[in-house]
């Protein structure tokens, strides 16, 4: 299974639409890592349809359209980067697409 996921992953360039978190950060809205690195695993398993080993954010995404997270995902030992965009903010909900690069990490 994790070698179908690589190899899933290294074919897929198009954009995960409407994946969400919210997350209330003082007054800011924003996505934590521990959440942002569970969506966005969850998210790359469905659409694969296989099981990650995981999933590995830098930090917390600001919930401010156009503002980036860079994230890790490992697959069979294989290391794929992703990066997530915040597309819309509502309150405290921010909504992101997710992206992962189009060959994996050296």
């Amino acid at each position: 299974m994790p070698r179908k996921l690589a190899a899933s992953m290294l074919a897929m360039t198009a954009l995960l639409g409407a994946c969400s978190a919210s997350v209330e950060v003082g007054k800011t809205a924003a996505v934590s890592k521990e959440q942002l690195d569970k969506t966005v695993k969850e998210k790359l398993e469905a659409q694969v349809g296989a099981k990650a080993d995981s999933v590995d954010c830098d930090g917390d995404l600001e919930g401010k359209v156009g503002a980036t997270q860079r994230c890790v995902l490992t697959a069979g030992g294989t290391k794929m980067g992703v990066t997530v965009t915040a597309t819309s903010v509502e309150g405290d909900n921010v909504k992101f697409d997710v992206k992962v690069d189009d060959k994996p990490m050296s």
